[in-house]
Order: C-alpha cells, then sequence, then structure tokens
C-alpha cells in the first residue's frame, strides 16, 4: 500500500511538471519581448528563443524559433 501511494505521488509529480513548463513555453504576450537570444537546445535539439519581461525581468524560452 505504501508503494502505491508513493508511485502516485510521484506520477502526480511529473505531470504537474510537464504541465506546468509546458504553459510557460508558450508565446508569451503582454510585456514580453523578444531577444536576439536564439539557441539550439541541448536536450531536445530544437531551437529556441528567449523572451524577456522588462518589468519582472523574468525570461522564458520559446520553442520553434529559428537559431
Amino acid at each position: 500500500m505504501p508503494f502505491a501511494f508513493l508511485g502516485g505521488a510521484i506520477a502526480a509529480a511529473v505531470w504537474l511538471e510537464r504541465w506546468r513548463y509546458r504553459s510557460r513555453a508558450a508565446a508569451p504576450g503582454g510585456d514580453w519581448q523578444a531577444t536576439e537570444e536564439r539557441f539550439i537546445d541541448p536536450e531536445s535539439g530544437k531551437p529556441v528563443q528567449v523572451f524577456y519581461n522588462p518589468r519582472t525581468g523574468e525570461r522564458r524560452l520559446r520553442p520553434g524559433a529559428d537559431a
């Protein structure tokens, strides 16, 4: 029984992490500005572009940009 609970907790954590980062990777709107930074993601091998929010200083990556 404890192993089933632990397995369910791990599965829920993985699902929540994937959902959270997928929604953050979407094209930003509002105050977000595209930067000149583009590179190939070493994990996926796909090009990504960096977006910057000058109000908060936060940076986000958007997959699919030409590197």
